[in-house]
């Protein structure tokens, strides 16, 4: 059956997510407890440093896993 109106797709949608997905108990979900690794220290992250890190970026290197140009930063 082709469907072409919008409500009409958002209920086909709807079925097939339905289909695929069971719904979970959320009450029977056991805690975890504490973590057995160790906390991640926080960051600091300051103006001057991201410039003095900007400022050394090669404009002529490919672009970073983000895809932005280096001639952009």
């Amino acid at each position: 059956e082709l469907v072409s109106d919008s409500l009409g797709k958002a209920r086909a949608l709807s079925s097939q997510f339905q289909s695929v997905f069971t719904h979970e108990n959320n009450s029977s979900i056991p805690t975890l407890g504490p973590s057995p690794y160790p906390t991640i220290p926080s960051t600091l992250i300051s103006i001057d440093g991201v410039i003095k890190l900007l400022q050394n970026v090669n404009p002529k290197k490919a672009n970073g896993p983000d895809l932005i140009p280096c001639t952009n930063l």
